[in-house]
């Protein structure tokens, strides 16, 4: 049995998180899959199949305050993933994510790899922020040094696969997208939500890629005018500047941080409609399972149009006044939003794990005999 080792950061509850247990599990019965994580910390939130094993990189103490603790830390996980790898000897390593990418093709190895690319490079690595305590140029620098190497680097939308072609066209880069289990999603969707008043939602990462903020601004500017409060699930960095926002505005009466929940589709089907005020997104689950169980207004972020049509539902990036408009529009009028949920319903119908699963089993299949190769 061919041999597949999975490497994330972690198993928290997440969309990444979720892509790779999923994978992996559908996986098991035809390949030998094992999972090394890079942070220890953080719970495993999804469930595996007992023939999957999960390891975990020991971090050692690093002073984070040094300027050269980002390529320390790295260069210590390097050296730990070449002996993992030497111990297990993988037909293949998929990695997730830029970092764990660049990890995967630094070290030496007979493995093929596969790498998956699930964010926009132009909008996530700017000059002023770091990634996993390293810098844009550090990515930038090795997405376009190592990337060609690889035998497939699966991108999850058009989007983001244009963004590395760019780079250069040497990479061997392909789209799958995303699915969503829909039979499973239904069944949790009847599960009680044990709250005496209507609401909004919002489902993701506190972060500020995800415009919570925007969306706090947003409900304070219209919430005397509409009936229903605002929930937001998800957990992250942002968590405590948010409920200072919220009790500035003296709104925690109405807005409510539920913190992780998960499966969360129950909540979103008996919202009153969800909100997605993203920045950017690389091709979101969150944004998936909510066209299936709910009506869906959202910004309009790089690649939105690859899932989302537009019927008046959505505005610009960062504009306040306009998501504010749309939360009064839709809160206030059930007709229109009962007719957009019965549009993106069937916006969201391509959009399968079955269809996602069998395009990843085909393409594993293709690397391990040879039939994809990397560029060089």
């Amino acid at each position: 049995m061919k041999k597949i080792l999975f490497l994330t950061q972690n198993l928290d509850i997440g969309g990444v998180q979720k892509s790779v247990s999923m994978l992996a599990n559908s996986l098991s019965d035809i390949y030998d899959c094992s999972l090394l994580l890079f942070e220890e910390s953080k719970p495993i939130c999804y469930l595996l199949r007992e023939n999957i094993t999960v390891e975990t990189v020991q971090m050692q103490k690093m002073d984070l305050s040094d300027e050269d603790s980002g390529i320390n830390i790295f260069n210590y996980r390097k050296k730990e993933l070449s002996k993992f790898v030497q111990k297990l000897r993988p037909d293949l390593i998929f990695s997730y994510e830029d970092y764990h990418n660049i990890l995967s093709l630094s070290i030496d190895s007979d493995a093929k790899r596969i790498i998956s690319c699930r964010i926009s490079l132009k909008n996530v690595y700017t000059k002023s922020s770091r990634v996993h305590l390293l810098t844009p140029d550090f990515y930038f620098e090795n997405i376009t040094k190592l990337y060609k190497n690889a035998q497939a680097v699966v991108c999850v939308s058009d989007f983001i696969k244009k963004e590395l072609l760019d780079i250069s066209e040497k990479i061997n880069a392909l789209n799958i997208y995303n699915g969503i289990d829909k039979s499973m999603i239904l069944e949790q969707s009847s599960k009680e939500v044990n709250l005496d008043f209507s609401y909004i939602l919002h489902v993701g990462r506190l972060h500020p890629q995800k415009g919570q903020k925007d969306l706090i601004r947003a409900y304070h500017k219209i919430h005397a005018n509409i009936s229903q409060n605002l929930l937001l699930i998800g957990e992250g960095l942002l968590r405590d500047e948010l409920q200072e926002m919220i009790n500035s505005y003296n709104l925690s009466h109405r807005v409510f941080l539920m913190g992780n929940i998960s499966e969360p589709y129950h909540y979103m089907h008996k919202a009153d409609f969800c909100i997605m005020p993203s920045y950017q997104e690389g091709f979101s689950n969150t944004v998936l399972e909510m066209l299936s169980t709910s009506a869906l207004i959202a910004s309009k972020y790089s690649g939105y149009d690859e899932i989302l049509n537009d019927y008046g539902n959505l505005f610009d990036v960062g504009d306040i006044d306009a998501l504010s408009a749309l939360i009064l529009k839709y809160s206030n009028d059930k007709s229109i939003t009962k007719e957009l949920k019965k549009l993106q319903k069937n916006d969201v119908e391509p959009f399968t794990t079955e269809k996602s699963m069998q395009n990843y089993k085909q393409l594993i299949s293709h690397v391990l005999l040879g039939v994809v190769k990397c560029a060089e």
